[in-house]
């Protein structure tokens, strides 16, 4: 219980402390990520196999895909040493997550996981449009009902035909 007091120590207005809310199961705004890797797929079928390493400084781009037929890029980076990427402080909202293929690269054949990047499938292939030289996914959801907070599934698949 809280008080307050005149200067002459009378007491006007008494106050109870109300318990702290529950915690919420609604993520945070500015707490969500996108991210996974972009690999070598040395045999072009999809999917991160063994000795299929990540490719190191391939630019990753986050477009906003809340509006309907209006995407913008909010973000970008660029993979780690070991092909990795994280794009984070995210609020909850739809995503695509496009890549620009390094020189030499095409964009991997797509599985049948490719084209559903929210269903939690790690080390398959989720470029699903290519724009040139820019491979995208199709949108995915964060922090939406039902959904886990973060999609840290999102994989790239690239390959170098062999040299004639």
């Amino acid at each position: 219980m809280l008080a307050l007091f005149t200067p002459r120590g009378t007491a006007i207005a008494t106050f109870t402390q109300l318990p702290a809310p529950a915690p919420s199961h609604a993520p945070d705004a500015l707490s969500l990520k996108l991210g996974n890797q972009v690999f070598n797929d040395l045999n072009n079928n999809g999917l991160r196999e063994s000795g299929e390493t990540g490719v190191p400084n391939v630019l990753v781009r986050l477009l906003d895909e809340s509006t309907s037929g209006n995407t913008a890029v909010v973000g970008y980076t660029r993979t780690d040493a070991r092909g990795k990427y994280v794009l984070d402080s995210l609020v909850p909202g739809a995503y695509s997550i496009e890549i620009v293929l390094p020189p030499m690269y095409l964009s991997s054949q797509n599985v049948g996981t490719s084209a559903a990047p929210d269903n939690g499938v790690d080390d398959d292939d989720n470029g699903v449009l290519l724009l040139g030289s820019v491979v995208r996914s199709h949108a995915v959801l964060v922090g939406a009902i039902g959904l886990p907070e973060d999609n840290l599934t999102l994989d790239f698949g690239i390959w170098q035909p062999a040299s004639l």
